[in-house]
């Protein structure tokens, strides 16, 4: 084979970034094929399916979009971009995403969501302790009124009732 006649994958500077967009691409689509097992509904009446069938396609397209985009040159991944990234602030974010997951039902909603928000604010980005406070409360009780009395979603009580 001549050097004429290279590859789409040889512009790549970075396959690893390749292999995760071909793998979030092929995620999106299982996500979009299981959601077919479910009742999508509609916009006004969405059925279980309607949320994870849209997120599918949207993951989906967009990881299309970046596959092309770096098969043809018009995206470059660059090495190094995860250099200097705190990973204790991902394991400690992930730490306390699972144990929310875990407790949800026992603290209930807004509850959680507060301490949640409140940790991520305070510990993670080091915010004011009054800009904590009301951020945590206006968005805890934003997403539950939300949630609870626009789109009709049951939420987990636990041991504060609204």
């Amino acid at each position: 084979m001549s050097s004429n006649h290279l590859s789409p994958f040889s512009k790549l500077r970075s396959p690893s970034e390749f292999l995760v967009g071909f793998i979030l691409f092929l995620f999106g689509i299982l996500v979009i094929h299981e959601s077919g097992k479910l009742e999508r509904g509609t916009l006004h009446a969405p059925g279980p399916g309607f949320f994870p069938f849209w997120l599918g396609c949207v993951v989906a397209t967009f990881s299309f979009i970046f596959l092309i985009g770096l098969l043809i040159g018009k995206i470059e991944a660059t090495q190094g971009q995860w250099k200097g990234l705190l990973w204790q602030k991902v394991a400690f974010a992930s730490t306390i995403l699972f144990a929310y997951s875990l407790t949800l039902e026992w603290i209930g909603y807004l509850a959680g969501t507060f301490i949640l928000l409140g940790i991520f604010f305070r510990l993670i980005e080091k915010k004011n302790i009054f800009l904590v406070l009301g951020l945590s409360a206006f968005i805890s009780l934003g997403t539950y009124f939300l949630f609870k009395y626009w789109l009709f979603i049951q939420l987990p009580q636990g041991i504060i009732m609204l």
